[in-house]
């Protein structure tokens, strides 16, 4: 049987849905490059509607599909080997899987009876190159990034070399998939429509919870400024966008690159507001106040900790200073700042995580969340977790999450105080009433009064509801 048509998807697992949805990129890259193949391709993103894997597969039976793409991370391992096989039973159809897990611990699925195909890298060049392949009867011994079986047996082909032009790979396909579906948390967004995109990927830096540089190689890609450009105008005059969000791995690692986009985009007043992710030492005063300019109104740092120790331990390669000079510096040129950081860090105990939370609050960042540290497959973390370093963690895959406790750090008595501890930033952060103040003054709009609703509402019922079923230990 020939393959021509293409049936790609995305699932959901417990904690991912926070109060984001967005669409899927790389099931979407993958589209578009199948279709100048002339494919036929279908997304079904679990995610979006909250599919059960039974509506997933009576909804894929409409489009009659000759193979399976999943997109599976690695707190979405078990439910994907469950979906493919139920897929099995149902169609029998060659399966194949990409993302994250894939790329990170290929053998584990390759092992499992429902899988065909691993792809173990970028698939815009490997996926067409393998179904043109299987559909000539050719060989598959030749085609990177591919792990596959024939008559029992296991074979690994070598990985791809990473794709150097990234300016080749056409637009994502946002047409395959129904935008409307989508939704973005409250203060998230100024305007809306707003899409996602992605201007490079990979990142110079080793931070030791990341697996990143496990998937790239340490690498930093970037398209051209050209190119970006390029799409954002497309997504104003066929989407109507009036935001886009940045999701690269680090939006600012080249400077040079990032003082010329603002210089396009204000050269060819673009109306368009944006946010991205930087890492504090790749800002200064000047170039914030140009990104101001040019229409960036928020930027989300990973700033993780503010404790020198705790940071180091993680290979952060920044200081506290730097974070302190980056949220004086992006207040000062009117940019919002979302903080990312991590409780249970190694070296961490209930008391250092309360002093670093009290300076959190100091520093009074626009937004802030809270994760949990996570030792994912892949990082240096995990492998020295599972040397007996830091402390104790669960093999569970899906609770693999950074919403879910799974790692105990030494210095921490039991995961349940880690818990309370992360409800416990949540409050004390959130509830101050200096920080509820400045949020009211900030409202300027019906639109604000919606979002600030909505926001607190969130907090209250994922982040701050569940304590008062937990022994409180902090």
């Amino acid at each position: 049987m020939q393959i021509k048509n293409v049936l790609l998807v995305n699932l959901w697992n417990v904690g991912e849905k926070v109060g984001t949805v967005l669409p899927p990129l790389g099931l979407m890259y993958l589209g578009s490059v199948l279709e100048e193949n002339d494919y036929k391709v279908k997304i079904i993103d679990g995610g979006a509607f909250d599919y059960s894997d039974e509506e997933i597969i009576s909804e894929s039976k409409k489009f009659n599909p000759h193979i399976l793409g999943v997109y599976c991370n690695t707190s979405g391992f078990k439910r994907v080997m469950g979906l493919c096989r139920k897929f099995k039973r149902v169609m029998n159809i060659p399966t194949i899987i990409g993302g994250p897990h894939a790329i990170i611990q290929p053998e584990e699925i390759i092992v499992n009876d429902c899988v065909d195909y691993v792809a173990t890298g970028e698939g815009e060049i490997t996926l067409p190159e393998l179904l043109y392949a299987l559909n000539n009867h050719r060989p598959l011994k030749n085609i990177l990034g591919v792990y596959y079986k024939r008559w029992g047996k296991i074979h690994k082909n070598p990985r791809r070399p990473f794709i150097e032009n990234l300016d080749s790979i056409p637009f994502p396909a946002r047409h395959l998939v129904e935008m409307d579906k989508y939704y973005i948390a409250p203060h998230h967004y100024k305007r809306k429509p707003i899409a996602n995109m992605i201007a490079s990927r990979g990142c110079p830096y080793s931070c030791s919870f990341c697996s990143s540089s496990k998937m790239w190689g340490h690498r930093y890609r970037v398209r051209s400024v050209e190119n970006v450009i390029e799409e954002i105008k497309f997504l104003i005059k066929e989407h109507g966008v009036k935001e886009v969000g940045f999701w690269d791995d680090l939006f600012g690692a080249n400077k040079e690159w990032v003082h010329k986009f603002c210089d396009q985009l204000i050269k060819e007043k673009i109306n368009i507001t944006w946010y991205c992710e930087f890492r504090v030492n790749c800002v200064d005063p000047d170039l914030l106040k140009k990104m101001k300019k040019a229409g960036c109104w928020c930027i989300l740092y990973g700033f993780e900790s503010m404790n020198q120790l705790l940071l180091d331990s993680i290979n952060k390669r920044c200081t506290v200073q730097q974070i302190r000079n980056a949220i004086k510096w992006s207040k000062e040129a009117g940019i919002e700042i979302r903080a990312n950081y991590i409780l249970g860090l190694p070296n961490e105990t209930p008391e250092i995580a309360k002093a670093v939370i009290k300076e959190i609050c100091k520093a009074n960042p626009s937004f802030v969340k809270f994760t949990l540290l996570t030792p994912f497959p892949g990082t240096q973390l995990y492998d020295d977790v599972k040397a007996g370093k830091w402390g104790n963690m669960l093999d569970e895959s899906d609770k693999l999450t950074n919403h879910i406790a799974n790692f105990k750090p030494y210095g921490y008595e039991s995961l349940e105080q880690l818990e309370s501890i992360y409800h416990y930033a949540y409050m004390k952060f959130y509830f101050r009433p200096k920080y509820i103040a400045s949020r009211l003054f900030s409202i300027r709009s019906v639109d604000d009064i919606k979002k600030t609703i909505h926001g607190a509402g969130i907090i209250v019922k994922k982040y701050i509801f569940d304590k008062f079923s937990k022994t409180i230990t902090v």
